[in-house]
């Protein structure tokens, strides 16, 4: 039996490690943008805006985008 495994690297915390210098994440409770620096997700900006950070998969499923509301509320 083969079993595949896939992970949603989407969702991350500061500190978490990381192997991909252009991904990006948003944080676990939505309110900060993360990136890969050094291995490890640091915060790259707030997302104070009332949708906080957001991801949204394209229509082929593939790709993902990850967004930041940093509008006042």
């Amino acid at each position: 039996m083969q079993h595949t495994l896939s992970c949603d690297d989407h969702i991350a915390d500061v500190g978490d490690p990381c192997f991909d210098s252009e991904r990006a994440a948003c944080s676990s409770d939505h309110k900060s943008l993360l990136t890969c620096t050094e291995q490890k997700y640091v915060a790259l900006r707030t997302c104070n805006g009332p949708k906080g950070c957001t991801m949204t998969k394209d229509v082929g499923g593939k790709t993902m985008t990850v967004e930041c509301d940093g509008s006042s509320r």
